[in-house]
């Protein structure tokens, strides 16, 4: 109840002016200084109210930010993770122009691209180094401040992570760490402060993370909501960081502990529309109160398929790539969500009339500069009507309505979009469609093991874990791959199971793979379903290997850095 009473007020004094409408905002305005910093860290209780708001501000509306519609975490893992991806398209932000969906501004310290990730770490990080800065001595309850201490590292391990994903290089490219990339601040402030190497950051985060293991322990106390840290997250974004250093031991085991306690979903679960979650997430919004203040701004406003965006606007909800849609077995589950011309027999003939798999590439059907199918032909457009009704979870249409559902009210020349490779995965409920968003799952846990395990050559536990998703996705499915090949099925499987969730870009950067989005040619069942505006191939080498520079509203403040 306390924290209930907490979270609105509270919380909206943390944020106070801690990402404001001007690029300088972040370095002349502290998070916390709205607020006596004292409350915060002279008390265990006033640490733990801050903690609140330290979670809070992973997920809550930014109306002033650069970013349309940022709301906090789940806009970094689709806007970082997924928008820049080779699995992903999203006729939302296409609409941002080629440029920008082709990484034309990954380099250009002027623009917003590279600000939002940092600006919202770094104010993480302060609100983390204010709770952090005093209670080792504030007064209260030991066991409340042993928890509170190791959620605040647990959530500046996280935020620094996030940096090392976007702003520094490969492990490969780092000269084994040294290559400096971010700062690094463990004290409040956002003062003057050098570049570090990758390999200081990465200690930090392994640092953090083994005192906040510690510290739970210790305490013996649990979190109460899901969208606070605990061991289990703390685990998880341990296997993260270890990714990101190719440190396979320390990914297997941290991965294996952190998903002990969250049992893989079922395939009904899994086609149960994330608008909830379930046993298996381990870390997630998860608070409807949460999202109800967001609006417009929640993540499932843009991003379901009943979302706000899709009624009012027919944009957003995004489309998968028909290159990863073709490497998935027929029966997948995965595969169902998805509309693409493997699912065009799951129509009855009576409605879909004479279409087939390669009227895909029809310029009768799709229209090529948005990928639009809806309204284009009658036979496919009453075909996309029905198995999108046929996919609402549980059949309950009175909670989730229609996918992709035009409001009377939009001035969208009466098509709303429906791209070839539309996805049915996100759904959301109520007036925006608001929605759970799984920061962390135990299927991604699953995964990252199975790959840890496979560079460890423990091939029979990267089996196993392959096995503990995929036989939940597909009938009978057993894992007989060796070699190569192995490896090849555990990253498709990571590619599928996690579309949509933030990794896609993230996991291509580590793979050291080219990211290739290949063109819709009409009349050409061979070739992708991208618009021509946004194909492009990703060489290892662009954009100073897949990293953002670090954007002006740092360097123009803090002398520390050479420009």
């Amino acid at each position: 109840m306390k924290k209930n009473i907490f979270l609105k007020g509270l919380a909206g004094l943390l944020m106070a002016g801690s990402l404001g409408s001007c690029s300088s905002d972040y370095l002349q305005l502290e998070p916390v200084t709205s607020i006596d910093t004292s409350t915060v860290t002279s008390s265990v209780e006033g640490a733990e109210y801050a903690l609140i708001g330290l979670c809070r501000s992973m997920y809550m509306a930014y109306p002033t930010y650069q970013l349309t519609n940022f709301c906090g975490e789940p806009s970094i893992m689709t806007f970082y993770g997924d928008v820049f991806a080779p699995d992903y398209c999203n006729q939302l932000w296409a609409n941002y122009g080629a440029d920008f969906n082709n990484w034309g501004y990954f380099q250009d310290a002027t623009t917003w691209i590279p600000v939002v990730a940092w600006s919202y770490a770094y104010n993480l990080i302060n609100q983390a180094n204010v709770i952090l800065s005093g209670i080792d001595t504030a007064t209260g309850d030991e066991s409340t401040r042993q928890f509170v201490k190791a959620q605040a590292l647990t959530l500046r391990a996280h935020a620094y992570f996030r940096l090392l994903q976007i702003y520094a290089p490969r492990w490969v490219d780092s000269n084994n760490g040294a290559t400096e990339c971010i700062v690094l601040r463990t004290s409040p402030g956002t003062g003057n402060a050098p570049l570090v190497s990758m390999k200081t950051i990465l200690d930090l985060v392994y640092d953090d993370l083994d005192n906040a293991i510690s510290l739970y322990t210790e305490s013996g106390q649990k979190r109460t909501v899901m969208w606070e840290p605990n061991i289990d997250v703390a685990r998880g974004i341990y296997a993260r960081t270890a990714l990101l250093r190719e440190d396979w031991a320390t990914a297997q085991r941290m991965a294996k502990a952190a998903r002990a306690d969250y049992p893989i979903m079922s395939s009904e679960e899994f086609l149960g529309g994330f608008a909830d979650a379930n046993g298996e997430w381990m870390w997630c919004n998860a608070n409807m109160e949460m999202d109800q203040y967001s609006g417009y701004y929640s993540w499932g406003a843009l991003n379901a398929c009943n979302g706000a965006y899709v009624s009012f606007w027919g944009w957003g909800a995004g489309c998968i790539s028909i290159d990863l849609a073709n490497l998935l077995d027929e029966n997948d589950v995965r595969l169902s969500q998805f509309w693409v011309p493997q699912n065009l027999n799951k129509v009855p003939a009576s409605v879909r009339g004479s279409l087939r798999a390669q009227h895909f590439w029809s310029e009768r059907c799709v229209d090529p500069s948005s990928m639009n199918m809806n309204a284009m032909q009658v036979n496919m457009t009453n075909s996309i009507a029905r198995y999108g009704r046929g996919l609402i979870p549980n059949d309950d249409y009175d909670k989730f309505g229609n996918p992709y559902e035009q409001d009377g009210s939009a001035e969208i020349d009466g098509k709303f979009y429906i791209p070839f490779g539309a996805q049915y995965k996100f759904w959301g409920i109520g007036t925006y469609s608001n929605s759970s968003v799984p920061f962390m799952r135990g299927s991604e846990m699953a995964l990252t093991e199975a790959e840890a395990a496979y560079h460890n050559n423990d091939m029979a536990a990267a089996k196993a874990a392959l096995e503990a998703v995929n036989s939940q996705r597909i009938p009978g499915y057993t894992c007989t791959a060796t070699g190569d090949a192995l490896l090849e099925e555990i990253r498709v499987a990571r590619r599928i199971e996690l579309w949509g969730e933030g990794h896609n870009w993230h996991d291509y950067k580590r793979w050291n793979i080219p990211a290739v989005r290949r063109a819709w040619v009409a009349d050409d069942p061979q070739s992708g379903n991208f618009p021509a505006t946004l194909a492009t191939r990703h060489e290892l080498d662009d954009c100073k290997g897949w990293t953002m520079c670090i954007p002006n509203t740092e360097t123009y403040y803090n002398t520390d850095i050479k420009r």
